[in-house]
């Protein structure tokens, strides 16, 4: 169990570390924001798979604690097997993924099932079979 923990530990902070390289494609706009997802640095191991989700904002938002970001970085690992995902998401000053990363900003959802036919079961199907790299 700790091998496996210790495992998914290492997958999130390469999956994390290169975020500046990431190939980030647009998949939906709106008034408020813009969505990309990066299918080029999909992260394997064994059955489960790492892939990067951001959400650009047109205007400032703010945290909880009422501090200023305008965008979000978010890890979503996917049981490949199970067809669960868990997510992580981290939240930035800048735009696209730059400038400082909040500091105790830190999010992380329970394991959830992934809806057959959605958007999200598109995405987790294209990252557990090892995306576009």
């Amino acid at each position: 169990m700790f091998k496996r923990k210790k495992s998914l530990l290492l997958l999130s902070l390469l999956a994390l570390s290169p975020l500046s390289n990431a190939e980030w494609t647009l998949t939906a706009t709106s008034g408020v924001l813009d969505a990309y997802v990066d299918f080029k640095d999909v992260v394997l191991d064994g059955n489960f798979a790492k892939s990067k989700r951001l959400v650009d904002y047109r205007k400032e938002q703010k945290s909880e604690k009422g501090e200023i970001y305008w965008s979000s970085i978010s890890i979503f690992t996917y049981d490949c097997t199970k067809k669960l995902q868990q997510v992580e998401r981290f939240r930035y000053t800048g735009r696209m993924g730059g400038g400082e990363r909040l500091q105790d900003d830190f999010f992380k959802s329970d394991w959830e099932k992934v809806v057959a036919g959605t958007p999200n079961d598109n995405y987790m199907v294209r990252a557990c079979g090892g995306g576009d790299g």
